[in-house]
């Protein structure tokens, strides 16, 4: 299993771990976030084609899993967590979530993950940079 650290509000970390390991052989971009409400997105899908992060305390961005060591500071309460793995096409080829961690007083969370029919799954109106990350493109004033 992949550990990641937790910060939460307090300071006090909290040890995330991903697994399993070996799972993902064609990753380009881990996608980690921390939902504001307890609850999991029903997929794969729902959570890769997120583009309003209103909903989303903490997202972060990793082309490895090794370099996957923290999300950042989040806020004490209930949260979800879900993993996006994704390959160079921006399909998700696997993802995990594990609902209402308690991110006040939890000393550890887990986030079980698995693969995924590869589908490509960025949001509306964004594009694929060739490297597994999604990018909204840019509208020139004017046209």
């Amino acid at each position: 299993m992949l550990s990641l650290v937790v910060l939460a509000s307090c300071g006090r970390e909290v040890p995330l771990r991903i697994g399993p390991s070996g799972l993902v052989t064609d990753l380009a971009v881990l996608e980690v976030r921390v939902w504001r409400a307890g609850a999991c997105p029903a997929t794969a899908m729902d959570a890769a084609s997120v583009d309003d992060f209103g909903d989303v305390a903490v997202v972060r961005y990793y082309t490895s899993l090794n370099d996957a060591t923290s999300v950042g500071v989040v806020p004490s309460g209930a949260h979800a967590v879900s993993v996006i793995a994704r390959d160079a096409g921006c399909n998700v080829v696997a993802f995990g979530c594990t609902p209402n961690l308690d991110f006040g007083s939890a000393s550890s969370a887990d986030v079980s993950w698995s693969a995924v029919t590869p589908s490509f799954a960025c949001p509306p109106t964004y594009d694929c940079d060739g490297a597994g990350s999604c990018f909204q493109p840019r509208q020139d004033a004017g046209h």
